[in-house]
């Protein structure tokens, strides 16, 4: 059953059973294959309060769809959840029958900490704060469901149900308001004595004479302003392929909501195999690597580059740096 589950949040599962491998029996999981996960992120820096909430907002949906499932994850934590380009998915090789959504909540309050880098009695911003505080308890009944934390989350207010002494005082004063109200409108034995006086008739007043516009007065019409030029931005014009020295160069590819997770400078160095040809026939990233997300993108864009044909193969150095303004890339040549 949980191989039929679909959600956009969710890494679906393709295909599941059993094989031999020699004299070991294994089980297998075909998934589609993530960039990278959370753990990779958080190995280097810790995300921030608007990264954590654009983080947590599909998650909270997606564990909800398994909780209505019959489902619950059994473990939530960086590793099992993975980037696919600019989506956040959560792995499904790890659910557990049995919908337990005062698990999870327990579960999501340690995630939160270890993803703002939070020890366990630092202040969290925002939000956070009340979403751990409230989710924290050793009793399940009184931690925050899913619901409630997604709310949170959204800035949503909580349903206050009022409290019975409140609704008893309240129904007290209506009936009191009632009985005023009838003793003020019963007619009385004198007034009923007297004849009443008759009703003048209201005359309305003539309607006010509709001036017309003057043949010189006409209505201005507002100047229509020419739509303003898309201006194009710095990183999308640096994608286009740049020949220097009969050099074609390629720079990675990185999408907006990617290049908006750099915080200061990514360094990325590729070692380019060259064949006589000028074209590039093996990448291999430099130690220490980057992000494994970035270190994908700008080995696929090494691959793309040309160098002038009719020389000897050739082993090359391009330096990639990207920042969330721009990409920039230097080369040498390796000297054996």
């Amino acid at each position: 059953k949980a191989a039929k589950l679909s959600h956009p949040a969710l890494v679906p599962i393709f295909a599941r059973g059993k094989t031999a491998l020699g004299n070991m029996r294994c089980a297998y999981i075909v998934m589609e294959r993530a960039d990278e996960n959370l753990a990779d992120v958080l190995a280097e820096r810790s995300l921030t309060p608007t990264e954590t909430r654009d983080m947590l907002l599909p998650l909270l949906g997606a564990l909800q769809y398994l909780n209505a499932n019959g489902f619950a994850h059994g473990e939530l934590k960086p590793a099992n959840i993975m980037a696919f380009g600019e989506q956040l998915k959560l792995s499904s090789d790890s659910l557990v029958p049995g919908g337990d959504s005062a698990s999870e909540s327990l579960a999501i309050q340690v995630l939160l900490r270890q993803v703002l880098g939070a020890g366990e009695k630092a202040q969290l911003p925002g939000p956070f704060a009340e979403i751990v505080s409230n989710c924290s308890s050793p009793d399940p009944a009184v931690r925050w469901n899913l619901m409630r934390i997604e709310a949170c989350l959204r800035g949503d207010p909580a349903p206050v149900a009022p409290s019975s002494s409140r609704t008893i005082w309240w129904s007290l004063a209506a009936a009191a308001a009632v009985i005023l109200f009838l003793i003020a409108i019963w007619p009385s034995k004198d007034n009923n004595a007297g004849s009443p006086e008759p009703v003048k008739k209201a005359h309305p007043a003539p309607p006010a004479p509709i001036s017309k516009p003057s043949a010189a007065t006409k209505p201005e019409a507002e100047p229509v302003q020419p739509p303003a030029p898309v201006a194009r931005t710095k990183a999308s014009a640096e994608q286009r392929p740049a020949t220097m020295d009969g050099i074609t160069q390629v720079l990675p590819e990185i999408p907006p909501a990617a290049r908006n997770t750099i915080n200061g400078r990514v360094r990325i160095s590729v070692r380019v195999r060259v064949d006589s040809q000028g074209n590039v026939n093996q990448t291999t990233p430099e130690a220490p690597p980057a992000s494994k997300y970035f270190t994908d993108r700008a080995l696929v864009a090494a691959r793309a580059w040309k160098f002038p044909s009719g020389n000897s193969p050739q082993d090359w150095l391009l330096r990639f740096e990207l920042t969330r303004e721009q990409n920039r890339v230097s080369l040498a040549k390796v000297v054996n």
